[in-house]
């Protein structure tokens, strides 16, 4: 029935790669981990859920690799203080929804994405809400995300040293910590994709050797880009100075 829901208060642990198993029903809420819950699958395929994987607030560090997560409404939901890592996961949504169903992943805590292939084609995207940090370590972290990824304010989308493309992003203030709303470490590169700041917003590059590129144009009629930390910014786009207010350096 659709109010079925697996709730984790310890862990669950799955281990079949070789011979997936499965999770299905016509429609179903889902897998909810509870406090200190947390749930550690190697080849698990999850079908037809509203929200295929929740970890709520102070749930433990879970663990997603080589699995599939198909036609779930939201594919995964993190929640404040914990963190879910996905490593060769296979993500889609439903082609349509209900008049009041949203699709999305939502990130209140941690999510690192090592390998994700997200098909959003109905979703509105990911989102890094207040406290938020979106970790992408491959350049398929992201997948094919159709409402790009969207930052609030107080949220931080990392790439960690890997390119990034064609992922719209968008991003608001200045992210957990004051370190910025997208932040690079290593040499990362978003590439072709357009960034918009929806407000004022920051740009983080913690370390010297650290080196962010933005091939795509920078956009935000109005609004003011801050490059901190005392690594490198490289804003390729010829446009980017013409169509934000002002450009601030902080660091080296």
């Amino acid at each position: 029935n659709e109010a079925t829901q697996i709730v984790i208060g310890g862990t669950l642990r799955v281990s079949s790669k070789d011979n997936h198993a499965k999770i299905s029903c016509a429609k179903w809420e889902g897998i909810i981990t509870g406090v200190s819950g947390k749930v550690d699958f190697d080849g698990i395929d999850i079908e037809n859920a509203k929200a295929a994987i929740k970890t709520t607030a102070d749930a433990g560090d879970s663990v997603i690799k080589n699995s599939k997560v198909l036609n779930c409404t939201r594919p995964f939901e993190v929640g404040k203080s914990s963190k879910l890592t996905l490593d060769h996961v296979e993500a889609s949504v439903p082609t349509t929804t209900g008049s009041f169903e949203k699709s999305y992943v939502e990130v209140f805590g941690t999510l690192e994405a090592h390998y994700l292939k997200y098909n959003a084609q109905t979703s509105e995207g990911l989102m890094a809400e207040d406290g938020g940090t979106v970790i992408v370590t491959n350049a398929l972290g992201l997948g094919t995300v159709a409402g790009g990824v969207s930052v609030a304010s107080g949220a931080t989308l990392n790439i960690n040293g890997v390119t990034v493309a064609e992922t719209p992003v968008t991003l608001n203030g200045t992210g957990v910590g004051g370190n910025g709303a997208l932040t690079g470490t290593g040499v990362a590169t978003v590439s072709g994709a357009s960034v918009v700041l929806q407000t004022s917003s920051s740009i983080g590059v913690a370390n010297a050797a650290d080196v962010l590129t933005i091939t795509g144009v920078v956009s935000g009629a109005g609004m003011n880009l801050t490059k901190v930390g005392a690594g490198t910014v490289i804003l390729a786009a010829a446009k980017v100075g013409s169509l934000i207010c002002g450009w601030t350096v902080k660091g080296k």
